[in-house]
């Protein structure tokens, strides 16, 4: 009876080890199956709001949303209330550069509509800007000068060229200045000059004015040579 009872009890301690180990393997596996579960689950949704990252900086459209409460549900959503903002100021700042460029536009059709020729020079004098006038009446662009100062196209007193633009604001604030400009071909031609002084972006440089007087200096000639006719005749 005693060995029948041994030999019972270690068939069912056998039984329950068995049971035991069977149970703790499922439970392992449940529990491997449920982490990589919960792993891919939180990396698929980290991926994504990395994906979402990369889709802003391309302005591009964002993945769907996260429907979920946790930190990383709102993560999302304050990426995206950031997104939008960022957005936002974007498309805003596209329609302040549009309107800007069409103001420039609009700017440089008037500027080249002008009957004299504008340049825009630094403080020293260098040329920075010419308009379509400037081009037409002299024969010159913004290469001409290749970082030479405006007192190229003047004819000019040596005394003169030192601090040119200076000079020239001051001698110019109440009329313009009679000179001679000279154009690509060598040739003369007389000009009014004037000159103001204005800021941009906290550097000082100078509008300069240069309007031809060809038909008005040969009209003077024509009367001063028709009065120095008449005295001698």
């Amino acid at each position: 009876a005693d060995e029948t009872g041994v030999v019972a009890e270690t068939a069912q301690r056998a039984k329950f080890r068995n049971f035991f180990d069977l149970t703790l393997l499922l439970n392992s596996l449940f529990s491997a199956i449920f982490a990589l579960y919960v792993t891919q689950f939180i990396v698929r949704r980290v991926t994504a709001i990395r994906e979402n990252y990369r889709r802003l900086a391309d302005h591009q459209p964002l993945l769907p949303s996260m429907k979920s409460d946790d930190e990383l549900g709102e993560l999302d959503n304050s990426f995206r209330a950031m997104a939008e903002n960022l957005e936002a100021g974007r498309q805003a700042q596209l329609e302040m550069m549009q309107q800007i460029a069409s103001s420039r536009d609009k700017l440089q059709t008037v500027i080249d509509a002008l009957p004299s020729a504008l340049f825009i020079t630094d403080s020293d004098g260098h040329v920075e800007s010419v308009n379509k006038f400037a081009k037409d009446c002299f024969n010159i662009d913004l290469n001409y000068f290749h970082e030479q100062p405006l007192t190229k196209l003047f004819q000019l007193n040596p005394e003169m060229r030192p601090n040119f633009m200076t000079m020239l604001a001051r001698e110019t604030a109440n009329a313009p200045m009679d000179l001679f400009a000279v154009s690509a071909e060598k040739e003369l031609v007389p000009v009014k000059v004037s000159t103001v002084s204005f800021d941009s972006n906290d550097k000082q440089k100078y509008l300069t004015v240069v309007t031809d007087e060809t038909e008005s200096f040969r009209l003077k000639q024509a009367k001063s040579d028709f009065f120095s006719m008449v005295s001698h005749d």
